[in-house]
């Protein structure tokens, strides 16, 4: 990947990398054109999903014919068409659909779409969720070292732990914090959200790589006390430096920045359900993670800020956002830490009147045969 800028042909490999891409798109255009073969009633997706594959592909085979800074002409609009170029054709299918007039085109456009494919919902979510799960895990790859003399407890491992906690983190508010309580998730929610949530992970991934990225030379950096690069092995004492440019410094803060943000845009497009005894709304959290995205991003600006410096500010911030938002999900009648005794949610139902009328006595209360009491340890939130 790194050697595409070299401007050697010999050793550049931008060739070999559109060749493997296009590899795979091209098969997936194979696989649709099959699909739409065997499946007249939804060709019509079919070929358009094609169309979009075919359109890109020649851009991209036209940049391998020309040298930089031309062949960002055609990189630029085949990455914009490959990512959003499908918006385009749901938005004129939905228009069709609520807006457009009763004319020859417009029952010819929906005889041709009549039929989607079926999506599931769960299967994306999940294949979302693990490929998330890979991006905090690279996390864990960028601050691995190893010591010249065995395991030294030195700062290059205290620098190692602050980024496993921020990963850590990180983890727990994606997961955790906006991964539950989901009222209507965003896909369901409505066709803006939907679009939110899916554009929102990509620069979401994209952030948290380009700060992992500049951790590992974060950690490695000996601008501390306790930082010796003669205790590193061998290929790890080659990336040790005493000092580290601004651009690591934009890197880590920026990515962070970037990816709290989208963690944020996430957390807005789901519903999530509304307790009447929050201690603090969904939008005052998220307001405050908007002001930590701020300070992350001007942090750079602090050139006197060392290493070990860097990684405790955002780690107590990563961690302060955390805190808000695991006090500000709980309930005024709930404490912070622990349960109580009497402690219950109430839970309301629609039914007929005559079903609740079979389960309740001549004295009001209920019959025990007719409704079944859940011990406290199986009332979950399923």
């Amino acid at each position: 990947m790194t050697h595409i800028f070299v401007d050697d042909p010999a050793h550049n490999t931008y060739v070999q990398l559109v060749s493997f891409y296009l590899a795979a798109r091209i098969f997936t255009a194979i696989f649709y054109g099959i699909a739409a073969y065997l499946l007249p009633m939804i060709k019509g997706v079919m070929i358009t999903q094609i169309i979009f594959i075919i359109i890109p592909t020649a851009l991209w085979i036209a940049s391998i014919h020309v040298d930089m800074p031309g062949r960002l002409g055609f990189i630029v609009p085949a990455l914009f068409l490959d990512m959003y170029g499908q918006v385009a054709f749901f938005t004129i299918v939905r228009y069709n659909q609520i807006h457009a007039a009763e004319s020859v085109w417009k029952r010819r456009f929906d005889r041709m779409f009549e039929f989607y494919p079926a999506i599931s919902i769960e299967h994306r979510v999940e294949r979302m969720n693990a490929f998330v799960s890979l991006v905090f895990g690279y996390s864990v790859v960028a601050v691995l070292f190893q010591n010249q003399g065995g395991y030294d407890i030195n700062a290059f491992l205290g620098k190692a732990i602050l980024g496993l906690m921020q990963a850590f983190t990180f983890n727990w508010i994606y997961f955790d914090i906006d991964g539950r309580n989901i009222n209507l998730h965003a896909i369901r929610r409505s066709p803006t959200t939907a679009g939110l949530w899916g554009v929102s992970h990509l620069p979401f991934v994209m952030g948290y790589i380009v700060a992992t990225s500049a951790l590992s030379r974060l950690v490695l950096a000996t601008d501390v006390p306790g930082t010796d690069s003669n205790q590193l092995a061998e290929p790890y004492r080659d990336s040790a430096e005493d000092h580290f440019n601004s651009g690591v410094r934009f890197f880590y803060c920026h990515g962070l920045a970037i990816a709290l943000l989208c963690m944020a845009a996430i957390s807005f497009s789901h519903e999530h359900k509304k307790q009447p005894t929050l201690r603090l709304n969904k939008s005052i959290r998220l307001a405050n993670r908007i002001a930590v995205c701020i300070i992350m991003f001007f942090l750079p600006l602090a050139t006197s800020l060392r290493s070990l410096d860097l990684i405790s500010i955002t780690l107590s911030l990563t961690v302060w956002v955390l805190i808000v938002e695991l006090w500000g999900k709980s309930c005024t009648d709930d404490p912070f830490i622990g349960e109580k005794d009497g402690c219950c949610i109430t839970y309301c139902a629609r039914c007929k009147k005559y079903d609740v009328g079979g389960a309740v006595g001549s004295d009001g209360r209920l019959l025990r045969g007719e409704m079944l009491e859940l011990d406290r340890a199986e009332k979950t939130a399923i």
